[in-house]
């Protein structure tokens, strides 16, 4: 944290939710240093309760960039209570909605032609946003390309006009001025999906997980005569694709943490029934709705109705 109290710092954000779908109860939300790779603040909530990077500002550390999703309310909130925080947009999860937005429209019969090109654009708007400097104009040559040869779409066809009413949405030109990358695994290693934990539990476990990334951030590729490569399949991909062998994580901080608690345990001056001596757990809602919850005669009532009118 100390190394970051310089003037102007970028952070990347990303959110995780602690289960699949519709049912999440808790959100995890990590903000990452451009310059470093290491997560300097993280912040676990219940998914109905909002909080802010005031804590970050409190400390000090003037934040100059914020990269974060398209998400609208996040939009709102740096627009509106962060106005003079530069916000900037995470390329991949503008990306990973390319394929889904292609592919609805390329199963089409008029728009079959365009099903062969989803990877090559998605990787031009990587190409775009990675080097346009927030200019739209090599995004929107997409348009120019895909004319050149007979083999490419025709500009009279109903595939390309659909690839122009993509290529050209208001929303997506717009937001490339905005267009920054972040990601978000290592917390899967100790908070899985699949799994509900109580709230100190997550605390503990998102805490690991930091602890874990921050030693690990910049590890290098591993190396023998050559950098080595392993080449896989995925399945989501449906091609062989060369990925980066690195070397072996390591977990000295498991050790440190080790020997910190031991200290600790035998500091006489330490009284553990002294509720300072205890993390301190925020006050949540009992559960995640946004309404009272009604008696069980009026939601069975209002059930029944529905099928006897």
């Amino acid at each position: 944290m100390e190394n970051i109290l310089h003037k102007g710092v970028h952070l990347s954000g990303d959110g995780r939710n602690d289960s699949p779908g519709f049912s999440a109860k808790y959100c995890t939300y990590s903000l990452m240093d451009d310059s470093t790779n290491l997560v300097v603040h993280y912040e676990l909530v219940q998914v109905s309760v909002y909080r802010s990077v005031n804590s970050l500002l409190e400390k000090g550390i003037e934040i100059e960039v914020m990269t974060t999703d398209r998400s609208p309310s996040i939009r709102k909130i740096m627009r509106v209570d962060y106005p003079q925080i530069h916000h900037e947009f995470d390329i991949w999860h503008v990306v990973k909605g390319i394929p889904e937005k292609h592919c609805q429209f390329a199963t089409k019969k008029q728009n079959i032609d365009l099903q062969p090109w989803i990877k090559s654009i998605c990787n031009h708007l990587w190409y775009a946003c990675a080097s346009c400097s927030g200019d739209p104009e090599k995004w929107k040559s997409l348009l120019r390309h895909m004319q050149r040869r007979k083999r490419w779409l025709l500009k009279e066809s109903p595939a390309f006009h659909t690839l122009s009413s993509l290529v050209l949405h208001p929303n997506l030109l717009k937001d490339m001025r905005q267009m920054a990358a972040f990601k978000h695994t290592v917390l899967l290693k100790y908070c899985r999906k699949n799994l509900h934990f109580h709230y100190s539990s997550m605390t503990a476990r998102t805490q690991l997980a930091v602890m874990d990334h921050n030693e690990n951030a910049n590890h290098q590729q591993a190396t023998t005569s050559s950098a080595r490569y392993n080449v896989v399949f995925p399945k989501q991909k449906k091609e062989w694709l060369a990925r980066k062998i690195y070397e072996p994580t390591t977990q000295t901080f498991r050790e440190e943490l080790l020997q910190k608690v031991q200290e600790r345990r035998s500091d006489p001056t330490v009284l553990f029934k002294d509720p300072t001596s205890h993390v301190s757990l925020p006050v949540l809602p009992r559960n995640i709705a946004t309404k009272p919850k009604p008696g069980k005669e009026a939601v069975i009532a209002k059930h029944v109705s529905r099928f006897t009118k």
